[in-house]
């Protein structure tokens, strides 16, 4: 068996740095991915309560309580999103909850019905029920397994267009082209194909394709300013930072301040929230989600418009006719 040239062998301090390297490597991706599960807790929980003066159950210290003139008044809060769910007093007991909510919450919700009914708190007397509001027509769990796809949509659509596009108005078209392809496609597969989505059909392809876009556009940008390096980086912080804060699977009250506040200013809370609230809460505000993800697409942009003033640092295939 041949043995490579001594010169060409790899130095012994290299391979221990890059072994260790990669140890670390491994480390932050399962940390960035765990530790937001693992240190999930219910952190001032928005709950709406209707209850008459000195009838206020004590429901801990877990939730952050918006006091409402009435039953009315909290369903509106649970369909507006406004709290994630609603306790009110009468003879008995009422928790009012979404079934589009995480199961976290729910969790949460059965527990202060479970504390209510055995008297704790004052008041309290009566039976307790549960009555889900906000019924949902999309598919809750369905639109959390399509979260990963709709991230690495957006990476993909980046590298891509940084690779096969050359020139900044191309690259500008590249990334506008896909986004709008992109949003159609992957919205007629959710929504009249497996019944996923239920909201406005172009409302939740236009924030499906500005998710793809804000991320794409941005690696792009990164790309053309630094190179290679540029989706190192954008692929990285997508994926270690953005996605694992993104509360795909818990709201982002039980993520510890304040990243998930954090998560969803970045592309990919911001686009989950999104399309969920469209589908599952139409009566929500979404002024926010559609800022942040605007933002980020024009910060993409700049960034691409910038790189191309400037001259692209990714090197070019040299023609074949070039001497």
């Amino acid at each position: 068996m041949s043995r490579a040239p001594l010169a060409a062998r790899t130095p012994w301090r290299a391979v221990v740095v890059l072994a260790l390297g990669l140890s670390a490597l491994i480390g932050i991706i399962v940390l960035a991915f765990v530790w937001p599960a693992v240190t999930a807790s219910p952190r001032h929980l928005p709950v709406a309560v209707a209850a008459p003066a000195g009838r206020l159950p004590a429901i801990g210290d877990t939730v952050d309580v918006t006091v409402v003139p009435d039953r009315a008044a909290a369903v509106s809060a649970v369909e507006r999103r406004e709290a994630d769910g609603a306790i009110v007093v009468t003879d008995g007991v009422e928790v009012l909850a979404s079934p589009a909510s995480p199961p976290a919450v729910r969790s949460v919700l059965d527990a202060l019905a479970e504390r209510i009914s055995s008297g704790d708190g004052a008041g309290a007397a009566g039976p307790v029920r549960v009555t889900d509001v906000a019924e949902p027509e999309g598919d809750p769990a369905a639109l959390t397994a399509a979260s990963l796809p709709l991230v690495l949509g957006g990476i993909i659509g980046g590298v891509v267009v940084s690779l096969r596009a050359v020139g900044t108005a191309r690259r500008l078209a590249a990334l506008l082209g896909y986004a709008c392809g992109g949003g159609i496609v992957v919205t007629a597969i959710l929504q009249p194909w497996l019944g996923v989505l239920a909201g406005p059909f172009g409302l939740e392809a236009t924030a499906v394709g500005l998710g793809m876009l804000g991320t794409a556009s941005v690696v792009v940008g990164l790309t053309t300013l630094l190179g290679p390096r540029g989706i190192l980086i954008g692929a990285a912080v997508t994926m270690l930072v953005a996605n694992p804060l993104a509360g795909v699977t818990v709201p982002t009250s039980f993520i510890a301040s304040p990243w998930g506040t954090v998560g969803q200013l970045l592309v990919p809370g911001a686009t989950l929230t999104l399309v969920r609230e469209l589908s599952l809460f139409p009566r929500a505000d979404h002024s926010l989600e559609w800022g942040v993800l605007a933002a980020w697409a024009v910060l993409g942009f700049a960034l691409v418009v910038t790189a191309g003033r400037k001259g692209s640092s990714i090197p070019r295939r040299a023609s074949p006719t070039a001497r």
